[in-house]
């Protein structure tokens, strides 16, 4: 591919130069861009790489809304892929509910929540918080 260029060479650097970093998803929930949190959950589940949830088995559930909310099921299965799949599933080993996909979003991505309420955590603390771990490890995070 080639590119012809007229008038200084010097904003066309510029242009290179903001191309190296690629963009995450926290940038796109920071730019204000409408994105749907089933998108976020399964964009973040196939970069998590299976040998991480070797010996884990579990499934959390992401709830965004009142009753009548969408829910998706995040499964972990020793050693394979992450999955997400649409609805919930009463025997979930953890539920994370947040009052609205910009909420979940901002909890995903580690960026600056609405101010219409907490992300909170039912279930089992310590599936939730490995899948957490796994997204922010996807994300390029530091993760202790």
């Amino acid at each position: 591919m080639t590119l012809e260029t007229t008038g200084r060479k010097r904003k066309l650097k510029r242009l290179f130069r903001a191309r190296r970093r690629p963009v995450t998803l926290g940038d796109v929930v920071r730019s204000g861009i409408p994105f749907d949190c089933g998108l976020a959950l399964r964009l973040l589940a196939v970069s998590v790489k299976p040998e991480w949830t070797s010996g884990y088995r579990f499934h959390v559930a992401y709830r965004v809304g009142e009753d009548d909310g969408q829910v998706w099921l995040v499964r972990v299965a020793d050693g394979r892929l992450v999955t997400v799949t649409d609805g919930g599933d009463p025997t979930a080993t953890a539920t994370v509910e947040a009052p609205s996909c910009a909420g979940l979003l901002a909890h995903l991505t580690r960026t600056e929540p609405p101010a219409e309420g907490p992300t909170t955590v039912a279930g089992d603390p310590a599936a939730a918080a490995s899948l957490a771990r796994w997204f922010d490890r996807a994300q390029g995070f530091k993760v202790l």
